[in-house]
């Protein structure tokens, strides 16, 4: 599995028919029913048409806008929030401080 097969926001992974959308900032995936605000019928029908949908995941909108999303610590045991979270916290580490990581 790798970062980009995980939910944005459920955390949990983005599967083959599962209606996955993608986006077009950052190329992390979310399910179209973990508020996408992308309908059933707009998004079957780009599929079915082969045209793309031009959508961007609320952290990129936010950072466009000039916000930085919030950030949050706190020591949990284990892994409550979904297979997908070690993937998740190592993207926002490299989002928000790039120039450590490069």
């Amino acid at each position: 599995m790798s970062i980009q097969d995980c939910c944005i926001l459920c955390k949990e992974a983005v599967r083959p028919r599962q209606e996955g959308i993608q986006c077009d900032v950052c190329d992390r995936w979310q399910h179209r029913i973990c508020d996408t605000a992308i309908s059933r019928e707009d998004y079957r029908r780009a599929v079915r048409s082969g045209d793309g949908i031009d959508w961007r995941c609320e952290d990129c909108l936010n950072m466009s806008a000039g916000f930085l999303p919030n950030a949050e610590s706190s020591r949990v045991d284990g892994n409550p929030l979904g297979e997908c979270f070690r993937f998740f916290e190592e993207l926002v580490l490299v989002t928000l401080f790039p120039i450590f990581f490069y």
